[in-house]
């Protein structure tokens, strides 16, 4: 399954992967991958908003997040806006949020369900 979907900043965190403006989420039997604009390094968040220095710093690129991984997912709820608490490989845990795009917003709950589905199946997996 592919969504449409807007990466935003989520709320009261420090650590989140920084992923900007539009993109794509795509929901398979075993991770997560999601499409974005992504910086090439550290930059304040502020210099991203004007297209010229996001031209220069950000590429498109690809971070697959797999589903025994994932600590915590809030379904969107007051905001529209999908929130999800993983562990890097580093032992790191990192927040992303996105909401998804106008177009999209029929299929949100077919995407809870998935989500939320497979995130079950990898949890049974994983050895107690």
């Amino acid at each position: 399954m592919r969504v449409d979907v807007k990466y935003t900043v989520p709320n009261f965190v420090l650590k989140y992967l920084r992923v900007f403006g539009q993109g794509t989420v795509h929901v398979r039997d075993v991770a997560l991958v999601l499409e974005g604009e992504y910086p090439k390094f550290y930059v304040p968040t502020l210099l991203l908003n004007f297209a010229v220095y996001h031209r220069l710093i950000c590429v498109t690129s690809y971070r697959t997040i797999p589903y025994s991984r994932i600590v915590r997912y809030k379904p969107p709820k007051i905001f529209r806006k999908h929130v999800i608490l993983f562990e890097t490989p580093e032992g790191v845990r990192t927040w992303v949020a996105f909401r998804l795009q106008r177009k999209e917003r029929k299929q949100k709950a077919l995407l809870i369900s998935r989500i939320q589905e497979n995130l079950v199946a990898a949890r049974a997996l994983l050895p107690q």
